[in-house]
């Protein structure tokens, strides 16, 4: 075994992952928070719903142009690292290369389509210039994943830690200074500024963590595994195409509306608390994903599935304590937003219902990853998902606004549930004992 696998049992890893990722993800969405506050009351409420809004955007193009790279390297980083070390270089050498050229193509498909997407869908003109700003961070938002994304594979969740804690720190403060000086458009350049940073420290410590694991990015030979394109990142990404449009496409049916970008600087405080009360739920989700992937490559039934049982125990403890504290802290936390925001009581409490089902089924689908069941994924969750999401969005935010959205966005997470949770009682609970010798392409 290599790196920290070698090193500590299934109870050692799972504390080892938790504990560093926890550090990361516990500081990167405290900076997001503190970012978020910020621009709450230094924007007022209706510039605020209009930052969230091409935030919104931003985040929805950057997710398609993914194709689901990081994910894709996380799974074969993981698999190969120790079984297949020339083939994890070949992976990672053609998801960066990928993740260059789309997010390129992302960019400047966002500024060339500017100002239609102010004028005619966001129907706001004088947004341009933030979208055109924004795009700008698209390509090493991309290219951060993949790096992450190798990272995790790795189990080098220390690492992750150590660039997230430095990055996170040095958004807030160019983020105060570039509101101050710049306003949303200042926030933007912040934003692109700050992904490039992360961008040069997540090389850094790849490049010496490949070292240490003997693994060698190979450029020259990397379309030899362009099968996986067609196995996983396809399916994966066009599950993409689906999930972040539907979210974005649910927003828009609010903003749309009389007083809709108020209503959305309702539904984007409470988001935030939303995506807090996720954060230990999907550290755990993440650790263990590395781990399960780990132990396919090996062939380990036993502790295969050992790994996800016990990630689902983990999950579902996290999401209950998070939603407890939240029911406590969230009032207080939502007059930090400012004048306007204490409204948000009713919203914020179904996003945290929401919670319930949508952490589950990250964990749950697991299984179906690991498994490369992608296609099957995208037919029988992905779909169902967010087209329930969009459909029931356009249907109450008309009637019920904020709270429309938020009882839209739990529901489609209830779908995907149900269905997933069928789709691994079809699949089981076994590692493919092909899998770390899975057919070359030659």
């Amino acid at each position: 075994m290599s790196g920290q696998a070698g090193h500590h049992g299934l109870r050692g890893r799972f504390r080892s992952g938790i504990t560093w990722n926890s550090v990361a993800v516990l500081v990167v969405n405290g900076a997001t928070f503190a970012v978020t506050v910020l621009a709450a009351n230094m924007l007022g409420k209706r510039l605020f719903g209009a930052y969230a809004v091409v935030q919104s955007t931003l985040m929805t193009v950057a997710m398609i142009a993914t194709f689901a790279t990081g994910a894709m390297t996380a799974k074969y980083v993981a698999e190969f690292r120790s079984a297949a070390k020339e083939r994890a270089g070949r992976v990672l050498a053609l998801c960066q290369l990928f993740a260059l050229a789309s997010g390129l193509v992302a960019a400047g498909l966002v500024i060339l389509g500017r100002h239609w997407l102010a004028a005619h869908v966001l129907r706001e003109p004088a947004l341009a210039g933030s979208l055109a700003i924004a795009a700008a961070a698209i390509p090493f938002l991309i290219l951060n994943a993949v790096q992450t994304g190798a990272l995790v594979g790795l189990e080098q969740f220390k690492s992750v830690a150590q660039s997230g804690v430095w990055t996170s720190l040095q958004f807030i403060a160019l983020a105060a200074f570039a509101l101050w000086a710049g306003g949303m458009e200042g926030a933007f350049a912040a934003f692109g500024i700050n992904a490039l940073s992360q961008f040069l420290l997540l090389r850094w410590h790849l490049g010496k963590r490949l070292s240490t694991h003997g693994i060698a990015v190979d450029y020259r030979t990397c379309w030899k595994e362009r099968n996986i394109l067609h196995r996983f990142a396809l399916p994966a990404a066009m599950s993409g195409f689906t999930a972040m449009p539907a979210l974005w496409l649910a927003n828009v049916c609010l903003v749309r509306q009389a007083d809709g970008y108020s209503q959305m600087a309702e539904y984007g405080a409470a988001n935030t608390l939303r995506l807090m009360v996720l954060i230990l739920p999907n550290i755990v989700s993440v650790v263990g994903l590395s781990m399960l992937n780990y132990q396919k490559g090996l062939g380990d039934d036993y502790t295969y599935r050992r790994t996800y049982l016990a990630g689902l125990a983990l999950c579902a403890g996290a999401v209950l304590g998070g939603v407890a504290a939240m029911l406590l802290a969230g009032p207080w936390l939502l007059a930090i937003f400012g004048k306007g925001f204490g409204q948000s009581h009713t919203v914020l409490l179904i996003l945290l219902l929401s919670t319930l089902p949508e952490a589950m089924a990250v964990s749950a689908y697991q299984v179906i990853q690991s498994q490369e069941k992608m296609w099957l994924s995208f037919f029988l969750v992905a779909l169902p998902r967010d087209g329930a999401i969009v459909f029931l969005a356009a249907i109450w935010a008309p009637v019920f606004g904020a709270a429309g959205l938020a009882c839209a966005y739990a529901a489609g997470w209830l779908v995907a549930l149900l269905s997933i949770l069928l789709l691994v009682r079809r699949l089981g609970l076994k590692a493919d004992p092909r899998s770390s010798s899975l057919a070359a392409v030659s």
